[in-house]
C-alpha cells in the first residue's frame, strides 16, 4: 500500500501536467485554421513633414508558412517543440505518456513551476472547452471509465479497495513540534473514501498539486474527468508488468533448483558407480 501511496503521488503531479500540455496543444489545432485566417489590421500612417526611407517590404508568407510561424509561437508558449505539438492531436496517448515520464524525471519544484504555469493557460480556455478536449482525449484513448471520482462515504480499511485507489484530496496540518502532517484522502472505484498518512518528499508535493487541482473548477475537472481514468489504466499496466515479472522470477528460480537438483543427482550417481568399480 505504501509503494503504492508513493507511484501514486508521483503519477498525480505528472498526470495532471501531461494532460494539461496536450490539452492546450489539441486547442492550438482546433483553432489553427482561425488563427491563420484573421487577416491583420492595418493602421493608416499619418503624415508627417520628416521624409523616412523606404522600408523593404516583408515577403509575403503562404498559408503553410504562416501557420508553421504559429506553430512555432505555440510551442514556444507552451513549452514544446513542434514536432511533439503536432502530435498531439493525431496521437494523444503517447504523448501524454512521454509527458508523465518527462515530468517524473525532473524536479519537484520545476513541475510544480510548470503546473502553475499551464494552470493560467487553461483557465483562459473556458468550461465548455475544457470539456470538450477531455472528451476528445477520452475517445481516442479509450478512457471508459465507471469508476467513482467523488467520495460517497467514508469506510473502514477492510472494505476498502487499495487496488483501485485514487487520491481525492489532501491536507497539511501542523504537529506540536511544529513539523507538517500529509493526510491524503483516497477514494476506490466504489467511491468508497479513506484517510491515510503521505511520507517522503512526495507528500508536500501531492499536497501542493491537489491544493491547486481544488483551486480551479476546469483543473479539478480535468483531474476528475482524464487524469484520474488514465492512472487507473497506468497502474493496472505496471501491476500487471510486475505480475508478469514475479511469475517470471519464479520460472527462473524454479528453473535453477531444477537444474541444481539434476546435477546433485548426476553427482551422486557417479559416485555410486565409482564406488562400485573400486570395490570389483
Amino acid at each position: 500500500m505504501k509503494m503504492t501511496l508513493n507511484r501514486l503521488s508521483v503519477l498525480v503531479a505528472a498526470g495532471i501536467l501531461s494532460v494539461i500540455l496536450v490539452s492546450l496543444s489539441i486547442l492550438y489545432f482546433q483553432n489553427r485554421s482561425e488563427l491563420v485566417s484573421v487577416p491583420k489590421t492595418s493602421k493608416t500612417p499619418q503624415k508627417t513633414e520628416i521624409t523616412e526611407k523606404k522600408k523593404t517590404p516583408r515577403p509575403k508568407l503562404t498559408p503553410e508558412e504562416k501557420e508553421q510561424k504559429l506553430l512555432e509561437r505555440e510551442a514556444k508558449r507552451t513549452g514544446q517543440d513542434t514536432e511533439k505539438l503536432r502530435e498531439a492531436e493525431q496521437n494523444p496517448t503517447n504523448q501524454i505518456q512521454r509527458e508523465m515520464e518527462h515530468v517524473a524525471e525532473i524536479a519537484p519544484e520545476e513541475a510544480m513551476s510548470d503546473l502553475v504555469g499551464k494552470k493560467r493557460r487553461l483557465e483562459k480556455m473556458g468550461t465548455e472547452k475544457v470539456e470538450e478536449i477531455s472528451d476528445f482525449i477520452g475517445k481516442k484513448m479509450n478512457l471508459e471509465s465507471t469508476r467513482e471520482t467523488e467520495v460517497q462515504q467514508t469506510v473502514t480499511p477492510d472494505k476498502f479497495d487499495a487496488d483501485t485507489a485514487q487520491i481525492a484530496d489532501c491536507r497539511r496540518e501542523e504537529t506540536e513540534d511544529g513539523k507538517f502532517r500529509y493526510m491524503a484522502q483516497l477514494v476506490d472505484a466504489q467511491g468508497n473514501a479513506m484517510e491515510v498518512e503521505l511520507h517522503g518528499t512526495e507528500a508536500e508535493q501531492t499536497w501542493r498539486t491537489m491544493k491547486m487541482v481544488k483551486s480551479s473548477p476546469l483543473m479539478e475537472a480535468l483531474y476528475r474527468g482524464s487524469v484520474m481514468p488514465l492512472l487507473d489504466r497506468k497502474m493496472k499496466e505496471e501491476k500487471k508488468e510486475e505480475t508478469e515479472g514475479d511469475v517470471v522470477t519464479k520460472t527462473e528460480i524454479k528453473t535453477e533448483k531444477n537444474v541444481e537438483k539434476n546435477v546433485e543427482k548426476e553427482t551422486e550417481t557417479k559416485m555410486e558407480e565409482k564406488t562400485e568399480n573400486n570395490g570389483i
